[in-house]
């Protein structure tokens, strides 16, 4: 579908911490636990709206406004919401929203021995990314990174991985993968999970 500029998408933050955003990548952070709502500002009628997360539709978020009172870890992801037009379906620009947290909580839950894929670090990534992942036993894993409609756009580890944390280097710089927005899927004997990542060259 066509994209028009006229429809973009307004994030606003109430927090008192600062707000980190660059706006050349359509990034906003928001910090653990305070407000997220995005919205849709248009001069004229639209109608038939559906908010998407990750590129999954989101129950019940079918107004001009998606907000979420008390931010999670998992309401970080791409956010871009269709509608329909005076003449046509469209789509606003994906927003990329990440959620700032405190590392440790991450690690206290790998200790724990439970599955887990964290955030790739650094994100926006640029040149050499490392993927973490920690596992409650060894098992089969495939790490691959996709675009926004789901296309596979490279593997980053294919093989048996080991029980506890898990830490893959991939070089972005070697690879075809122009600046965006992308998800990056686990997929192992016992376990998926799917995060966003950012890649700016």
């Amino acid at each position: 579908m066509k994209k028009y500029g006229i429809f973009f998408l307004v994030v606003m933050f109430v927090f008192n911490s600062a707000l980190a955003a660059d706006k050349d990548i359509k990034t906003k952070v928001i910090e653990l636990g305070e407000q997220l709502k995005v919205e849709i500002n248009a001069n004229y009628h639209i109608s038939n709206i559906q908010w998407f997360k990750d590129g999954v539709a989101i129950p019940g978020a079918t107004e001009r406004q998606y907000m979420v009172k008390n931010s999670k870890l998992s309401d970080q992801g791409v956010y871009h919401a269709s509608m329909l037009g005076p003449c046509r379906e469209i789509e606003s620009t994906p927003l990329y929203v990440r959620i700032n947290y405190v590392p440790q909580a991450s690690v206290e839950t790998a200790s724990a021995g439970g599955n887990a894929l964290f955030q790739n670090e650094p994100n926006p990534a640029a040149d050499i990314v490392k993927f973490k992942f920690n596992l409650d036993k060894n098992s089969n894993v495939r790490l691959v990174i996709s675009d926004l409609f789901g296309n596979q756009v490279a593997t980053v580890f294919d093989g048996m991985a080991t029980e506890g944390m898990n830490v893959v280097e991939f070089k972005i710089y070697d690879k075809n993968i122009s600046s965006g927005n992308y998800f990056y899927s686990i997929i192992s004997d016992n376990f998926t999970d799917t995060k966003s990542m950012i890649i700016l060259k």
